[in-house]
């Protein structure tokens, strides 16, 4: 009996011992089957492409090019914010049609120094990022739930005028901000309506700063804010608006009647909400130029346009502006490679041809006529009187190439200079080619086009430009600060027809 009670004891243990293993051995088997996750979890190879650069943080220490966060375009409205830890590196996106840089912070990954983009999102899966359309090219806020005490000037135009009378008023809207010492928001430009008379593509599309200028050279000057920021950090408003209708403007009733109008184009196109509060004096005018109210959220009404008062030092800070308003690099890149080619590397001279004598004739396909066709003889008669000076004055200067930038209606003009002996006469035919693939790519749009004869003028050694013309002006800013040689195309002719001037108005 006694030796039955041992064995069912030792039953019973044999049994509590085989249940104890059992569970230590279930034990082990999660222990050993967690190891491998957090493994893979950590050597997870993730990979953003993002301006044909790849950002890959396969290992604990990733190797990143200096180069990988600069401008990355946005696709429906998604672009990726890169938020770089030491030793991984992660990415989300926000839905703004924006191209981000981010270069006020760096930081250090493996002793390679990056630009790090500083964001608040917290996502961590990464995404790619496929380039669609261009954004503006300015950074979003490093937080943009919380006020950024930035003070903001708003330069404010809206008419029918050409983009080049857009970008002077942006022009002179910088430098109101550097002299008022606040953020100028950015201003979005239109095109010009001879592009479609080239066959070119009728873009409706508002065009960004960085489409238009090298957004980098501004931003040395002065910081630049997007619309959305503005709107955020204001609520939509400008609170008061910068203005004079007193120097070079009609009567204040006129002048209301334009603030009125064009009041209403910005609030359309901009998504805000401007007061009607105009000066009654000139010296109540005056007071408010010179001592601004100190409000965040702050506009003027088409400085250098609509509003002509100037501030102490004017001309030493627009002088400073163009210098830094230059095209973007592509738009550089490809003017150099022009200057280099078009004219076998030959010094060259520009010539702007532009004038309103005979312009109706270029709207017939908009079903405009020519309604003073002696009128447009009589131009053409003074285009060649015109290039027999202008080619006595290229034997003047060595030069026996000019390249020349025109409407497409103007085609005369090009016949009218080879029949003065000018022996190498080029024009934009010329470089829509395909020894010029970089030009090939934009020929169709005819706003990037115009950029891009800006610039080849402005290199030339000579530069031949339409009096009161505002695409000639943007042209000749630049050569002026350089101390090129500019001549008015109207000033220099020895002989003009009866009625005819050769100058934009």
């Amino acid at each position: 009996m006694r030796r039955v009670f041992q064995i069912g004891i030792l039953c019973c243990l044999v049994i509590a011992f085989w249940e104890i293993h059992s569970v230590l051995h279930a034990l082990a088997t999660v222990l050993v089957s967690v190891k491998p996750i957090r493994q893979k979890a950590v050597s997870t190879t993730h990979v953003s492409t993002i301006n044909n650069k790849t950002v890959d943080n396969n290992s604990t220490h990733s190797t990143i090019s200096k180069d990988v966060f600069y401008n990355n375009t946005a696709k429906d409205k998604q672009v990726a914010i890169l938020n770089v830890t030491k030793n991984n590196v992660t990415a989300t996106t926000i839905l703004e049609n924006r191209v981000i840089e981010k270069s006020n912070l760096n930081t250090t990954i493996d002793n390679v120094s990056v630009k790090k983009l500083n964001s608040s999102v917290k996502k961590t899966t990464l995404v790619n990022v496929t380039p669609k359309s261009i954004g503006s090219g300015l950074e979003t806020d490093t937080n943009p739930n919380q006020p950024s005490g930035k003070r903001y000037l708003f330069p404010l135009h809206c008419d029918n005028n050409g983009p080049n009378v857009q970008y002077g008023v942006f022009r002179m809207g910088i430098a109101f901000a550097m002299y008022y010492n606040r953020t100028v928001v950015e201003n979005t430009f239109g095109g010009h309506w001879t592009s479609a008379q080239a066959g070119a593509e009728v873009v409706t599309r508002r065009r960004f700063v960085n489409e238009t200028f090298d957004l980098p050279k501004i931003q040395k000057l002065v910081d630049v804010a997007t619309v959305e920021e503005y709107q955020r950090e204001c609520n939509g408003v400008i609170d008061n608006v910068l203005m004079h209708p007193f120097i070079k403007k009609p009567s204040l009733d006129e002048y209301s009647a334009i603030y009125s109008r064009k009041r209403g184009c910005l609030q359309t196109r901009y998504g805000v909400k401007m007061p009607f509060q105009i000066p009654q004096t000139r010296e109540e005018a005056d007071a408010l130029m010179s001592n601004p109210p100190d409000t965040r959220c702050l506009g003027i009404f088409g400085p250098g346009l609509d509003t002509k008062w100037e501030f102490p030092g004017q001309d030493k800070y627009l002088r400073t502006v163009d210098q830094h308003l230059q095209n973007p690099p592509n738009i550089m890149k490809m003017a150099k490679d022009v200057g280099q080619r078009v004219c076998d590397g030959d010094p060259y001279m520009a010539l702007h041809w532009r004038n309103r004598s005979g312009e109706t004739c270029g709207h017939a396909a908009w079903g405009w006529k020519c309604a003073d066709i002696p009128k447009v003889v009589a131009v053409n008669l003074t285009a060649e009187s015109a290039a027999i000076d202008i080619h006595e004055l290229m034997k003047k200067r060595n030069i026996s190439c000019i390249y020349v930038a025109l409407p497409s209606f103007s085609g005369s003009i090009l016949k009218i200079l080879k029949d003065a002996n000018i022996a190498r006469v080029k024009s934009l035919v010329d470089i829509t080619t395909d020894e010029y693939p970089d030009i090939m790519k934009i020929s169709h749009d005819g706003y990037l086009i115009s950029r891009l004869e800006q610039e080849i003028c402005s290199r030339s050694k000579v530069f031949m430009a339409t009096l009161f013309s505002s695409w000639s002006r943007f042209a000749y800013r630049l050569r002026d600060s350089l101390g090129l040689e500019t001549q008015i195309l109207h000033n220099f002719v020895r002989w003009k027809a009866p009625g005819v001037s050769l100058k934009r108005k």
